[in-house]
């Protein structure tokens, strides 16, 4: 069941909730599908097997691609409620649930040209600084 308010799905953790004016309450079919999205090789729709983890829905989604943050993963539930995917725990899937999978972070890559660059100039200065103290 979803309630949306001013056109924003209101997320909820139970069922204590109070209706204004204009409220409206969904009701959805059960879709028999999990939405899979982000950094996969196909983009699509799964259809739900219950009790199947998370990885299952991404193999079958093709897998990850090469640009995919594999802990770097959301499950958004039918009600709205978001889990991210943790090192210890991961989160279970329900019918029409949409998990997204993020990119990696763009990092330079390291030049070993720079870095030997910077260490000897670094080198240098502490046997100036040495030699001054030295004399």
């Amino acid at each position: 069941m979803h309630v949306s308010r001013d056109s924003s799905l209101i997320v909820l953790s139970d069922l204590e909730f109070e209706l204004l004016n204009n409220d409206k309450i969904i009701i959805p079919r059960k879709i028999g599908v999990v939405s899979v999205r982000g950094e996969i090789l196909k983009e699509g729709k799964v259809q739900f097997k219950r009790d199947k983890p998370l990885s299952y829905y991404i193999e079958k989604a093709g897998g990850f691609s090469n640009y995919a943050d594999k802990s770097k993963i959301a499950v958004i539930y039918p009600n709205g409620n978001v889990k991210i995917k943790k090192w210890h725990s991961t989160p279970s899937i329900i019918n029409g649930s949409t998990i997204i999978i993020y990119p990696e972070e763009y990092r330079e890559p390291v030049k070993l040209t720079e870095v030997a660059k910077n260490i000897s100039s670094l080198v240098a200065s502490l046997a100036t600084i040495l030699v001054l103290v030295n004399q």
